[in-house]
């Protein structure tokens, strides 16, 4: 049997910038499971209020109230700002993130 490791190096190096993919853990508890089982990604971050604009993909449309969605040419999207305390985990790789989603998911 040949087991394979990955260092993951690059996940919470620095601080979390414009263009990383990040996990978060929201302070409403109607949020936890979409986010800590999704990945999102940092569009924004006004210096005037210290939070990050993070950007998801397919939000079930249960908890879209709490989103702020546009419509545009190539789709929706689906913004909403976290404060760097509710930023768990971040990468500049996606693919970093992944095996800690698929962790939780199924409880490892």
């Amino acid at each position: 049997m040949i087991t394979k490791f990955k260092i993951y190096e690059s996940i919470n190096e620095g601080e979390p910038e414009i263009g990383d993919f990040v996990i978060c853990d929201p302070h409403f508890r109607i949020l936890f499971n979409f986010m800590s089982n999704n990945i999102g990604q940092i569009i924004h971050y006004p210096t005037t209020t210290d939070k990050y604009m993070i950007k998801y993909e397919n939000v079930p449309e249960s908890i879209l109230s709490y989103f702020d969605v546009k419509m545009s040419l190539s789709g929706f999207t689906y913004k909403r700002y976290f404060g760097r305390d509710e930023i768990i985990n971040w990468s500049k790789n996606k693919e970093d993130l992944e095996p800690l989603t698929q962790a939780k998911k199924y409880n490892l």
